[in-house]
């Protein structure tokens, strides 16, 4: 299942003392107090690509009902990335192919 990306956004920020990429996202979890998270994909990628992969920990307190969560990576900016994939379990969930850069 491809999610479409209105959902997820990737921003580049160049500017002088943040110099961040981050990638966020909303992910459903299950009422099995499953809790979301990005890595960095160990797969290889393309030029200009940056794969990410969607996993989940268990912890905290149960949730009785199915909930939306909010997801995030970060890692220092990088001027050659154009595109971000993630994955969950081998499988292309999301393709943002609008990176937005601010300077």
């Amino acid at each position: 299942m491809t999610i479409k990306n209105n959902i997820w956004h990737a921003r580049d920020d160049r500017m002088p003392g943040t110099n961040t990429l981050t990638v966020t996202g909303i992910v459903p979890t299950s009422a099995s107090y499953a809790f979301p998270f990005l890595t960095l994909s160990k797969g290889q990628s393309e030029a200009g690509q940056l794969n990410l992969d969607l996993a989940y920990y268990a912890g905290g307190i149960p949730k009785d009902v199915w909930e939306d969560a909010p997801v995030k990576y970060t890692q220092p900016s990088d001027a050659t990335i154009t595109t971000v994939h993630v994955y969950q379990n081998d499988q292309l969930l999301v393709c943002i192919d609008d990176v937005e850069v601010t300077h």
